[in-house]
């Protein structure tokens, strides 16, 4: 019985992350055609930090937590490893409409994580919203999880840093086609 319930959780673990990120994956009227990064001020610093925000793709329980982990890099095997032996440097808890916001994250590689009991029935991951700006840019590496964790892994860099190899082991290009989940840079510069 047990073994059954597994099986049949795990085959609609794989059945959402496939429409997710079918649907992430689409090409919607509002992500084409692909424009220019947006210039940042002056006065914002490569080394400053974004907030983040994000949504969670799935039947959320109110009141759930969205844990943040810093990871070293976005090898699927790296993040689970990190969400299941460290602590997260930060959490918020998810609003009525399935968002929620994270404040000053600097440039790097992070996993959003949610456990997979928070949901009430479909269980979808937590993404952040993608955007471009001058010195930020930020991209979803991969969704999913496993039956314990529901996992949106993802990249903030600077598209003009001059040392672009030592990250690009660890990011995605800024130069990806946009998804359904893109907004205009944060920093009201588009």
């Amino acid at each position: 019985m047990v073994a059954t319930f597994n099986i049949e959780r795990a085959i609609f673990i794989s059945i959402m992350t496939v429409i997710a990120l079918s649907q992430g994956c689409s090409n919607h009227p509002e992500a084409a055609p692909y424009k220019a990064l947006t210039p940042a001020p002056s006065t914002v610093s490569s080394s400053a930090c974004i907030d983040v925000e994000g949504i969670v793709l799935g039947d959320i329980t109110s009141n759930s937590k969205v844990s943040l982990y810093k990871t070293s890099s976005l090898n699927f095997t790296i993040v689970m490893s990190k969400i299941r032996t460290a602590q997260p440097v930060s959490w918020e808890i998810v609003n009525e409409s399935g968002g929620f916001r994270f404040n000053c994250l600097s440039h790097g590689t992070y996993a959003f994580v949610i456990p997979t009991s928070s949901y009430k029935s479909s269980v979808g991951s937590p993404l952040p919203y993608e955007f471009d700006c001058r010195n930020f840019c930020l991209r979803i590496a991969f969704q999913g999880g496993d039956p314990r964790y529901a996992v949106g892994a993802f990249s903030i860099r600077d598209p003009t840093a001059q040392n672009r190899s030592t990250f690009a082991r660890n990011s995605l290009s800024c130069d990806t086609l946009r998804g359904s989940l893109y907004k205009k840079c944060p920093l009201g510069l588009g």
